[in-house]
């Protein structure tokens, strides 16, 4: 019996193997989900670090873009003809200034962004307006825009003041023919326009969107409350700046109106003396970051569950060791009894382990049978440790298949063969499996069909070939065309024959003898086997005539081949007689209604003709020729 296994001290260093694991896995675990959350808290910041530098340019572009608009419309009106009476005459009538306020208000017509136009006289007062009469005091608001020391004509834009607020106002001077300045044209641009344009963009639930002039006016803001402050108190400081050039600025820092630090973009609106502060709270960014670290938690909860478990498993499972290998102690003096039983057997008997292909026991006929040494120092002859080598049973026994009672042809280690029968019965080993290979000698029985076999196949060929050339004769040539016409009313497929015969052959054969009439009758044979198809059928069906019968093959292909054999035979020159061999045939197809007599009729006939015509030729039928 085989000594115990010192199973102790092994569960012992696996268990603590165990342990170790489950707390470097847990501890990785946790380290990877914390690592995580720290990359995606950085994502969300650079992400509304970007994101707060694209809005700011995009609402800073649009603001530009309808200031832009404003300033072609004041251009437009400055070089208008409704304008001409007030540019010639300095100070237009009460007639011409109602003409010139309808002018203003329908020039407003698709420019929703434009409150209201007008225009003042040197006094500050409006003398037309698009939106109300001009019948209105002086606007001393403006007043030192219109007598301030610039010149030129070019649109300026400042805050002005209004009577609900600071409001933002595009002006350009009027002027007479010789340049004289004679008033303003004024256009004042809705707020609710511009705080539109920040509601649609929005920065987020917590992000903040300011419009400011260089005095820190809040022309529109978002969120809303922040218009009620109207005006920046103090510096906005950054804690750290990302990007400065051509006056913008992206920064980290805290929020002049609520405190709360925001990625901020100031981006300058235009040539326009405006500002466009942008900010985004990185958090609204990251507002699943929360929920993504408590639904981590509990997955790392659920990891150390499972891994507890597992280890406990595990555990158990070594401490049932002691248990199992006694159990298999006892399995194993219960297959010394059965291997006792199977030395007795008359077949040969294998026991081959499942696990490793090897031949485990082996009986005396198995051993003889395979030529099967014993294993040296065994105590039982029968014990054996050799590679089961035995195809195809091998393969079998490796795939699991089931056998019983097959006849097969195994090959053994010296590459000799033996038919036998197999069973494979699975079976145990130590606990292992195995598989148990039953072999009955078949050897006597299968040479003795194989040669009853091989003298059927002798008397089957000899019945259906001719003896001298090797080629099919008649009787089998006849069944082939049969079959062939059938098939060909049953699928309407091409079929050719060819029936031809040697030239002088009786004449050749008196003047050099049989033999060499044999020999040429050989060629011919060779020529036809080498040209045809396999699928063709080549027959001597007299003494010098043959037939070609071709399977789905028109009329010309098959004139091709056979004009090829009828050179070959004619270039080959027969030794000891200098003549070559030359002979004459007709060709015909199959058309609907034909049997196999009126076929060979036809080929029959064209074979005449083509010896009546002076022999060496081959002749079609009609219908082709």
């Amino acid at each position: 019996m085989d000594k115990p296994v010192p199973h102790r001290q092994g569960l012992a260093a696996s268990a603590r193997y165990a342990r170790w694991a489950a707390t470097l896995f847990v501890v990785a675990m946790l380290a990877m989900l914390l690592q995580d959350l720290y990359y995606t808290r950085q994502e969300s910041r650079e992400h509304a670090r970007l994101r707060a530098g694209e809005l700011g340019e995009l609402l800073a572009q649009r603001t530009a873009g309808r200031l832009a608009e404003s300033e072609r419309l004041l251009q437009g009106l400055h070089d208008s003809v409704a304008l001409q009476p007030m540019q010639q005459d300095g100070q237009p009538t009460r007639a011409e200034s109602v003409r010139l306020s309808r002018y203003l208000a329908a020039r407003l017509q698709g420019l929703p962004f434009i409150e209201h136009l007008e225009i003042l006289n040197l006094d500050c007062r409006p003398i037309a307006a698009s939106s109300h009469s001009a019948d209105m005091p002086p606007r001393t608001d403006v007043c030192r825009w219109l007598h301030r020391a610039a010149t030129g004509q070019a649109p300026f834009t400042a805050v002005s003041q209004g009577p609900q607020g600071p409001e933002l106002v595009q002006a350009i001077r009027v002027h007479t023919a010789s340049g004289e300045t004679i008033g303003l044209a004024l256009s004042h641009i809705r707020r609710v326009a511009l705080q539109n344009d920040l509601d649609r963009n929005l920065p987020g639930a917590h992000g903040e969107t300011l419009l400011l002039d260089q005095s820190q006016t809040i022309l529109a803001a978002w969120p809303r409350r922040a218009i009620e402050l109207r005006r920046l108190e103090g510096v906005m400081r950054p804690a750290q700046v990302f990007e400065r050039h051509d006056n913008t600025l992206l920064f980290v820092g805290p929020s002049l109106i609520d405190g709360r630090e925001r990625f901020y973009s100031v981006q300058p609106v235009g040539n326009y003396p405006l500002v466009l502060v942008t900010g985004i709270d990185a958090n609204d960014l990251a507002r699943d970051l929360p929920l993504r670290a408590v639904s981590y938690f509990m997955g790392w909860l659920l990891i150390c569950v499972l891994t507890w478990l597992a280890l406990r498993a595990h555990l158990a499972n070594l401490r049932q060791t002691e248990q199992l290998l006694e159990s298999a102690r006892r399995i194993r003096e219960g297959e010394e009894r059965a291997r006792l039983a199977l030395d007795t057997a008359p077949v040969a008997l294998l026991l081959v382990s499942n696990q490793n292909g090897r031949i485990l026991y082996a009986n005396t006929p198995a051993r003889t049978m395979l030529h099967l040494p014993g294993r040296d120092g065994a105590r039982d002859s029968q014990v054996m440790d050799l590679p089961f080598v035995l195809p195809p049973v091998d393969a079998w026994v490796r795939t699991g298949e089931m056998v019983r009672d097959r006849e097969v042809e195994i090959v053994r280690e010296d590459q000799s063969t033996l038919w036998v029968m197999v069973s494979l019965q699975p079976a145990l080993h130590h606990e292992q499996p195995a598989t148990l290979v039953g072999l009955f000698d078949l050897s006597q029985r299968k040479a003795l069909e194989n040669e009853l076999e091989e003298k059927n196949r002798l008397l089957e060929e000899m019945a259906i070939t001719d003896p001298l050339t090797r080629l099919y004769n008649r009787r089998h040539a006849d069944q082939v065309l049969r079959d062939e016409i059938v098939r060909c009313e049953r699928y309407g497929q091409r079929l050719t024959v060819a029936v031809f015969d040697i030239d002088h052959f009786k004449r050749f054969n008196d003047r050099y003898g049989h033999q060499a009439g044999d020999n040429v009758l050989l060629l011919v044979g060779n020529e036809i086997r080498d040209a045809i198809r396999q699928s063709d059928t080549g027959a001597r069906i007299g003494g010098e005539e043959f037939l070609i019968i071709f399977p789905c093959t028109r009329l010309r292909d098959a004139y091709t081949v056979m004009e090829r054999i009828r050179q070959r035979l004619a270039e080959t020159v027969l030794p000891f007689t200098e003549r070559r061999v030359t002979f004459s045939g007709g060709l015909t197809d199959w058309h609907p209604g034909d049997t196999p007599s009126s076929m060979l009729m036809r080929a029959d006939k064209l074979l005449y003709e083509a010896k009546v015509s002076g022999r060496d030729r081959l002749l079609l039928s009609q219908e082709e020729a």
